[in-house]
């Protein structure tokens, strides 16, 4: 309900990925907002879960999981709305290009947020010949 308010007049990167609805904001002795109170967000996708259905899925799924510590990531999930930001795409980037020697740059993360997507748009057979190529 919230989101979709804020999609009519945000644009998508503006939207946060959480809402999480409070009595009260923990504050501290000055009376100023304690940030390090504040609760953890959750993030949940909000898509229906799709399973990966081959191994390029399930090897992407599962550094996915990693890198945003969560316990199950499916292929239509959105990268930045399960709690990825620009730092974790830097590591998502990294780490895809490490392990499965895919060219995977943080511009087609971006572009491209869910794994489906992903293996859509980029040439997975195209596999990287040093660490350096992003």
């Amino acid at each position: 309900m919230f989101r979709n308010a804020l999609k009519e007049t945000l644009p998508e990167y503006m939207v946060p990925a959480t809402f999480t609805q409070m009595t009260e904001l923990p504050l501290s002795i000055n009376g100023k907002l304690d940030r390090h109170a504040l609760p953890e967000p959750k993030f949940v996708a909000v898509d229906n879960y799709v399973a990966p259905r081959d191994e390029h899925e399930k090897d992407i799924c599962v550094i996915w999981q990693d890198v945003l510590g969560l316990q199950r990531v499916g292929i239509n999930d959105d990268f930045f709305k399960i709690g990825g930001e620009s730092i974790s795409a830097i590591r998502l980037s990294h780490r895809v290009t490490a392990e499965l020697g895919y060219q995977v740059s943080v511009a087609n993360i971006f572009s491209y947020p869910t794994i489906l997507s992903l293996l859509e748009n980029i040439d997975f057979n195209k596999q990287s010949t040093t660490y350096g190529e992003l």
